[in-house]
């Protein structure tokens, strides 16, 4: 399964950036305390504890709890996506997907923690680690502004693991510049497999 339409996004190497430290660990919350899982979708959120930017991208620190142990990653975000919903409602492909719009690293045991924590809720449970390599996911922008992660609000995005087509997955990943918040939303139960396969390969 593929996708059809790209927007190329080039990634930037300037070492330029802001970082800007909250030190929220001591204020982290439980990562599946949010969502009701009656439906049997298993979504999570984290703190940003971290931010840094460059001139088009946003890197994130994510960190939480789960049964008293840390878990965590780090993400990064282009900063600069354009609407993928126009004003009437309509998806806009040319705009909103962006390649490489997104990308996943460890941070360590907090990353390795929370892919047993991740496998354990899918029913998937796994003794792989966090990869160790950098995981590059594609974006649909679900937002019928264009993303600016330098200002206060709430975005939407679908990101689909697509490097490989026999582990082809998706998740939503909602930005909550407000609040400081990162949250991990499932799409489909038969992407569990993959996108835990895709977090350890």
């Amino acid at each position: 399964m593929g996708l059809f339409t790209w927007l190329s996004a080039c990634k930037n190497t300037d070492n330029k950036s802001d970082i800007t430290s909250d030190n929220k660990t001591n204020t982290l919350k439980e990562i599946t305390s949010r969502f009701d899982t009656a439906e049997g979708w298993h979504d999570v959120f984290f703190s940003i504890v971290n931010s840094t930017s460059t001139d088009s991208t946003r890197t994130y620190i994510c960190k939480g709890l789960h049964k008293g142990k840390t878990v965590g990653f780090q993400i990064e975000i282009r900063s600069d996506m354009g609407a993928g919903i126009t004003p009437a409602g309509e998806l806009n492909s040319q705009k909103g997907f962006i390649k490489n719009a997104v990308q996943f690293k460890s941070i360590g045991e907090e990353s390795n923690e929370l892919i047993k924590v991740l496998g354990d809720l899918y029913g998937k449970p796994t003794i792989k680690t966090f990869s160790r390599q950098t995981i590059w996911l594609t974006a649909f922008s679900l937002n019928q502004q264009p993303v600016d992660l330098d200002k206060k609000n709430y975005y939407k995005l679908k990101i689909f693991f697509d490097q490989d087509e026999n582990l082809y997955s998706e998740l939503y990943l909602n930005i909550n510049t407000q609040t400081s918040e990162i949250e991990l939303n499932e799409k489909d139960e038969e992407y569990r497999d993959g996108v835990i396969k895709n977090l350890t390969k």
